[in-house]
């Protein structure tokens, strides 16, 4: 979480600017039972007022494309995702990720707002 500020933060300052400034757009729809429907507009990284990390909101599968395209500047958009492009590619590279095989019974319980998570196909024997 501090690698965010510490090396993101001094290789690209303004990358980070960008990404702790410019706002993204989420939409979600969930059609279950409770029909939730969100949207919101947030920066990508947010900071505390002592300027650590807080959060990072990266929900691509969520983000409101059209409405970031209607809502900034050609001129913001192209600053944001070139920040964001650099960004996914620190935080997908090898060597930023642990992975971790599971045992049955077993599990993992992590700050969602402070680690990236996911997970690769598995299969219910075990293999």
């Amino acid at each position: 979480s501090s690698g965010i500020n510490a090396e993101y933060g001094e290789e690209q300052p303004g990358y980070f600017k960008t990404l702790c400034t410019v706002p993204v757009s989420f939409r979600a729809y969930s059609p279950g039972l409770n029909k939730a429907h969100v949207t919101g507009s947030y920066p990508t990284v947010e900071l505390t007022p002592q300027g650590e990390l807080f959060r990072v909101r990266d929900l691509f599968f969520a983000r409101d494309n059209y409405r970031m395209m209607r809502d900034l500047e050609e001129e913001t958009r192209e600053e944001f995702w070139e920040a964001y492009s650099y960004f996914r590619k620190q935080i997908d590279a090898p060597e930023q990720q642990l992975t971790l095989k599971l045992e049955s019974r077993e599990m993992v319980i992590m700050d969602n707002w402070r680690v990236f998570h996911g997970r690769h196909s598995f299969k219910p024997d075990g293999n």
